[in-house]
């Protein structure tokens, strides 16, 4: 059977199934608001695939959503019901705002069009490890369910990663010292002993 690419029957269409191991605790903290912010836009560009960058901060087991970039999905518009692309030029004016932000590109987000949040082959082969990727379910112009997956290292299937619907802390301001993973701020090496 060849689902079309607006199955209704999702349980039984075959596009979305890359293989899938247990998660290991890893979360995806993001703001409620931020999260309906990323379903309108699913329902948005419905019955096409909708596509953005995520910007935040890696943590030891979860990734913390701070903004999110919405970006034009650059397939040809027949592939636009069930693929998407970001074009070089809005992935690099996404990395040059997280850095501005003292943020980093920590993930990427997409719908699918009448199919589950589940990732797809086709997914996977784009896909890199150490990245989220969330993905909303869009029924019939309606924002369904929304999961977020992190590819394995050896890229042989995703781990599922808990959507954490906590608010995220607020961003520290450009150009100042982050606190590290262990909660000191760095000093300045270039900062000379005993001067201020």
């Amino acid at each position: 059977m060849n689902p079309s690419p607006h199955s209704t029957d999702i349980a039984e269409d075959e596009r979305y199934g890359a293989p899938v191991r247990p998660a290991r605790g890893e979360r995806l903290r993001i703001a409620p608001a931020l999260l309906d912010e990323i379903r309108r836009h699913g329902e948005e560009a419905y019955p096409e695939e909708c596509c953005g960058v995520l910007l935040g901060r890696r943590q030891a087991e979860s990734t913390e959503v701070v903004r999110r970039l919405p970006v034009a999905n650059e397939r040809e518009a027949a592939a636009r019901l069930n693929r998407f692309s970001i074009a070089p030029r809005d992935l690099l004016a996404a990395q040059r705002s997280a850095d501005a932000e003292g943020l980093e590109v920590v993930g990427y987000y997409h719908s699918h069009p009448d199919c589950p949040a589940k990732p797809s082959e086709h997914d996977r082969a784009a896909a890199w490890p150490d990245t989220s990727y969330l993905i909303v379910a869009v029924r019939r112009a309606e924002a369904a369910e929304a999961r977020s997956w992190r590819l394995c290292d050896d890229r042989s299937a995703y781990r599922e990663e808990a959507v954490d619907p906590a608010a995220p802390a607020p961003t520290p301001a450009a150009g100042r010292a982050r606190p590290t993973d262990d909660g000191e701020i760095p000093r300045n090496p270039e900062r000379k002993r005993g001067s201020r």
